[in-house]
């Protein structure tokens, strides 16, 4: 029997069946829409009555209930339009939609029906036997990555690393997933290609001892083989053997010393693992194969950035700009460099030449951002209000900058309105939830700022910032100091090298009398963290012991920087009436 068009199912019988000709168009001139659910019946009655129109309905009812964002219902009409259809692409929609309700159920059959329409499709494979690994079905998982394989025996490698990958992909059978890879792997022959396999996948679920016997395996089938070597190199890294590291570098370069990807990619993995001088050697050795680079280019610009060398950067990403390439990102890190200089007029400028990709909605906050620091939030504000508009995926982001950036200017009811406003449409944000917390602790609504707080951790227990203004909150507020301590210490426990947590631990061991210690961490924190409130806890512990010139010299090395901080400024009045 020939299909029936899937246009024609839509378009002809169904919404003059209904009634909906001009109605479902949004004529301005026809009565009010129905409500959905009343339109979903509708659809199902014309169904009933013309069973040619069941797949059509299925899906307009479908897709209906996608726009309206009723996931739920967009997913069980789409399974019902994937049992009758015979073209995967509706199997595939349907499987998507399940996906995104979270119907294990729907997307498990959905994904079925994709993999018998379209046998020949690797990524039906994958998302099949992803399904079947969270259902615990590892039979059938092993089944499907099984044919996955057999339809990448062109590329053994290819195939091999799809399968690793995606049973790294799956926590819960982290345990099991070297087994199911031998398992799924055992009629292949063994090769350097199945050796790498089985190490990514072993590196993947933290087994690094199989995954170092792993990779030997593949370098004693095929030597100097680039995959398996950098895979080596990961794990050195991995594990701190510097010594090892580099010697494999060394190697590396003697056996291809014009390779400009090697270059390239060693540079990468450096950095990846914050090995930045070496990292930054690499990227400055491509540049000698290929002078003009633009990958090692953009990332020697990045590095000494972030190293504070802005005028070496500025040169790689100007560089970059005249041969016109990268212009987005060169314009958007151009711009920081300049507002980092304190040129606010060029840096404006550059940040309005980023038009396009990433960093288009960063260039547009960076331009509120002066905006606002040079006394004109009201304008600020509009000009975030029009970027919602602009990007609504981004609406989230942007009531957080616009609360942060209130609450910088000290406009705690503004700021306050603000983070209500965005938690009414995200109202379980953390960040959100986080920000008022701190405008109402700096309000003096305590009650209020621990709830939130407490909200936050009791959602995300290993949450360390909110552990850490909780138990800061406490130790200053409710004077409860044993269980401010314990909270700060779990922080600590999370972010062992955060000098604004350690600051939080010296502060709450002080307010107990444990004056010595206390100063132990207050003097990390400060050696760390050049902060205005750790330079007021500080100093008040060294007043306490009489050393006032050093407490004097701390003050004013932060008042410099914060004359009006209101715990500095306090503290200082408080103590000393001197300064």
């Amino acid at each position: 029997m020939k299909p029936i068009s899937m246009k024609l199912i839509i378009i002809k019988p169904i919404i003059p069946a209904l009634g909906l000709t001009l109605g479902l168009l949004g004529c301005a001139s026809q009565p009010a829409e129905p409500p959905l659910e009343t339109q979903f019946d509708q659809l199902w009655q014309a169904s009933a009555e013309n069973p040619q129109v069941d797949l059509g309905a299925a899906v307009l009812a479908g897709e209906l209930a996608a726009q309206r964002g009723m996931r739920d219902a967009a997913a069980e009409h789409y399974a019902r339009a994937a049992a009758l259809s015979n073209d995967p692409l509706t199997a595939q929609r349907a499987t998507q939609l399940a996906l995104q309700a979270e119907n294990a159920a729907l997307a498990d059959r959905a994904a079925a029906r994709w993999v018998e329409l379209d046998a020949e499709n690797s990524g039906a494979y994958e998302i099949a036997a992803r399904l079947a690994l969270r259902e615990g079905d590892q039979s059938r998982a092993v089944t499907l990555l099984r044919r996955l394989l057999s339809l990448g025996a062109d590329d053994e490698q290819a195939a091999l690393v799809s399968v690793a990958e995606i049973l790294s992909l799956e926590p819960e059978i982290a345990p099991k997933a070297l087994a199911l890879f031998d398992q799924i792997a055992a009629d292949q022959p063994l090769s350097a290609a199945r050796a790498y396999a089985r190490g990514l996948l072993a590196y993947r679920v933290d087994e690094q001892d199989v995954a170092r016997a792993a990779v030997s395996d593949a370098l004693a089938l095929r030597p100097e083989w680039r995959p398996a070597q950098l895979l080596g190199l990961r794990l050195q890294l991995q594990a701190g053997d510097q010594v090892a590291a580099e010697q494999l570098i060394r190697d590396m370069h003697v056996a291809d010393p014009k390779n400009l990807e090697l270059r390239l990619s060693l540079g990468s993995l450096l950095l990846e693992f914050e090995q930045i001088d070496m990292a930054r050697r690499e990227f400055g050795n491509a540049l000698k194969i290929d002078a003009d680079n633009a990958s090692a280019l953009y990332a020697l610009g990045l590095i000494e950035m972030d190293l504070g060398d802005y005028a070496a950067a500025e040169k790689r990403f100007t560089r970059l700009q005249n041969r016109g390439e990268r212009l987005s990102d060169t314009s958007y890190y151009l711009g920081r460099i300049a507002e980092e200089r304190g040129d606010v007029l060029r840096a404006m400028q550059f940040y309005r030449e980023v038009r396009d990709g990433r960093r288009v909605i960063d260039a547009a906050v960076r331009q509120a951002v002066i905006i606002s620091r040079q006394g004109n939030m009201p304008a600020a504000r509009s000009y975030l209000e029009t970027l919602r508009a602009r990007f609504p995926q981004q609406e989230l982001r942007l009531w957080q900058i616009e609360g942060e950036l209130l609450f910088r200017a000290n406009e705690d009811a503004a700021a306050l309105t603000v983070y209500q406003q965005g938690l009414a449409q995200y109202p379980d944000d953390h960040d959100l939830l986080y920000g008022r917390a701190i405008v109402y602790e700096r309000m003096g609504e305590f009650d209020a700022a621990e709830a939130d707080l407490r909200a936050i951790v009791e959602d995300a227990p290993d949450d360390a910032r909110a552990l850490n203004a909780l138990g800061y909150m406490l130790s200053n507020n409710a004077q409860d100091y044993a269980e401010a301590e314990a909270l700060i210490r779990r922080a600590l426990a999370l972010t062992p090298d955060d000098p604004a947590v350690i600051d939080s631990l010296g502060w709450v061991l002080f307010r107990q009398g444990e004056v010595e210690q206390a100063r132990l961490y207050l003097e990390r924190a400060w050696s760390e963290l050049k902060d205005p409130e750790v330079a007021a806890h500080l100093g008040e512990v060294l007043w306490l012991q009489g050393e006032h010139e050093r407490a004097r010299e701390i003050w004013n090395e932060a008042l410099i920087e914060y004359p009006g901080h209101r715990v500095l400024r306090d503290t200082v009045r408080r103590l000393d009436t001197a300064l």
